[in-house]
């Protein structure tokens, strides 16, 4: 998604879904797509907030790819976690 330049703001493992052994990524309900030119920034909490990076906690964060792939590892921990 983010090669499309779209933010998806809630990954975490409820929102991902596995079909014929391919993991598909769902609920976009907080996505956003952004411009290369443009500043994400939200003064709400949106997501699940487990799956937060470090500096999406703060009022007025920017919201970015970076964060997305963070909640991914948190989701990499948790499967690990499970096995």
């Amino acid at each position: 998604v983010h090669g499309k330049a779209i933010i998806h703001g809630d990954i975490k493992s409820a929102n991902i879904f596995l079909h014929n052994g391919v993991a598909l990524l769902g609920d976009f309900g907080y996505s956003v797509q952004r411009s290369q030119h443009s500043v994400l920034s939200t003064s709400a909490c949106l997501g699940t907030q487990r799956f937060f990076a470090p500096e999406s906690i703060e009022p007025h964060a920017h919201r970015t790819p970076e964060a997305d792939v963070w909640a991914l590892g948190c989701v990499i921990v948790e499967v690990k976690r499970r096995v």
